[in-house]
């Protein structure tokens, strides 16, 4: 498996409370979430890449599907063997 760094973009949410239209619309151009991550690409498709985060044989651990629309920059790592 592939192991990967990825910074994406992630989805905001505000459940503060109550919001003019105008705060509202200024909270949403502040700077987005940005998220850096290493995983290894467990499924790679038009939509989407699955990473996961720990790998047993034949099970898996740390789900994450990013939506390929919210990359911003993915690597490849080089794992060195000792």
């Amino acid at each position: 498996m592939e192991k990967v760094y990825i910074k994406w973009i992630d989805a905001m949410a505000d459940n503060s409370g109550w919001k003019t239209i105008e705060d509202a619309v200024e909270w949403a151009e502040t700077v987005p979430i940005e998220i850096d991550e290493v995983g290894y690409i467990l499924e790679e498709n038009e939509e989407y890449i699955l990473l996961i985060s720990k790998i047993n044989k034949d099970i898996v651990s740390g789900l994450t599907r990013i939506p390929k629309k919210y990359i911003v920059e993915q690597k490849e790592l080089i794992i060195k063997e000792k």
